[in-house]
Order: C-alpha cells, then sequence, then structure tokens
C-alpha cells in the first residue's frame, strides 16, 4: 500500500476542499494552478478526486473531447483520484500537486491529511457563514487555510475572529486575467 505522506521528489502537495457544491473550489485550483505555472515557472498537476466532472465539463468545452489527462496554458489536468492513479503522478517531475477534493472530504482524510497545505473554500453570505464555521472548528486539525471566494467584508471578519484565523479572499476574479495583487501575494505564499 502507498504511504500518502511519502514523496518520492521534492514537491509540494495542495488539497482543495469546498464547503459546498458552488463554492469555487475548482475555480480557485485553476487560478492557483495557473499562477504557479505562469508566475512561478513550476511543472504543475491539477487532479481531479471528486465526483463532479467538472474537469471533463471543461475539457469537452475546451476541445471537444474527454481523456483522463489534458493540458491547458502547460498545467497538466488530471481526471480521477484514485489510489494507484495518485501513485504514479506523485513519482512524475511536477513542483507542484493540486488535489481537487471538492465536498468530499469523508473518504480522503488520509490523502487531505498527507498535503503540505490545505485549503478550504467557501462562499459567505449570511446563510454560509454559520457552516463555514462549524466546518472549521469540527475539522480543526487539519490546520486548514481559509479561503473566501465571494461574500461581505462584514461576514468574512465574523468568520476571522470566530475561528481565529485569517480567511484569504479572492473575490471576483476572472481566470484569463490577470490575478489582483491579494490574490498574486496570498498564492505567492503558498509555495
Amino acid at each position: 500500500m502507498f504511504c500518502w505522506s511519502q514523496k518520492k521528489k521534492i514537491s509540494k502537495k495542495i488539497a482543495l476542499v469546498g464547503l459546498e457544491h458552488g463554492a469555487g473550489t475548482t475555480h480557485v485550483g485553476v487560478l492557483l494552478a495557473d499562477y504557479f505555472r505562469q508566475n512561478q515557472g513550476a511543472r504543475t498537476a491539477y487532479i481531479e478526486c471528486n465526483k463532479t466532472s467538472a474537469f471533463s465539463k471543461l475539457q469537452e468545452c475546451l476541445y471537444g473531447y474527454q481523456r483522463k489527462c489534458f493540458q491547458i496554458q502547460r498545467v497538466d489536468y488530471y481526471i480521477g483520484g484514485s489510489e494507484q492513479q495518485l501513485e504514479a503522478l506523485f513519482g512524475k517531475n511536477y513542483d507542484y500537486f493540486i488535489l481537487d477534493f471538492g465536498i468530499e472530504l469523508k473518504n480522503n482524510e488520509e490523502k487531505i491529511k498527507s498535503c503540505e497545505e490545505r485549503l478550504f473554500i467557501g462562499n459567505l453570505e449570511r446563510w454560509e457563514q454559520k457552516d463555514y464555521i462549524c466546518f472549521g472548528r469540527q475539522y480543526q486539525e487539519y490546520n486548514w487555510t481559509f479561503v473566501c471566494n465571494l461574500g461581505r467584508k462584514d461576514i468574512a471578519h465574523n468568520v476571522e475572529k470566530n475561528l481565529h484565523k485569517k480567511l484569504y479572499k479572492i473575490g471576483y476574479q476572472p481566470i484569463s486575467q490577470p490575478l489582483t495583487r491579494e490574490v498574486e501575494q496570498f498564492f505567492y505564499s503558498l509555495r
């Protein structure tokens, strides 16, 4: 059996987990992968380890076909995160592995804990803040980096106060546009 914390090469694994469907987990992952490749010159693999099929939809939209691996702007995208697939990928020469677990935390706890960085991503509207805070408290042993795509500043401040941790705000950030200074600084801190 493969040991998830074992590294064959010097690389960094980053886990992405979302509060709910539509939280923007894949969007943040695409931005992050593109940042590592474009700004750091890093070989980056972005792996869909959930059942949303967002990568299949993206690939179909861009290329009109579906394969287990495809490339966008020199970032390699992989569909499927089985133990065997990840073991093979971790043996490849990548600087960063971004693992997108969507909302599927329960069956992937060992994989997520083995990552050097763990990002918890959600939107923060009034009805979502309680769920965000509850999740952060319930799974605090993961040492999450908390990320908010969209939401009000007062709610974000309340979440920070309740979790006693900084909340990084992405805001509206189109994929094909330059990153805001705040987002670029946050991504730089994940290197």
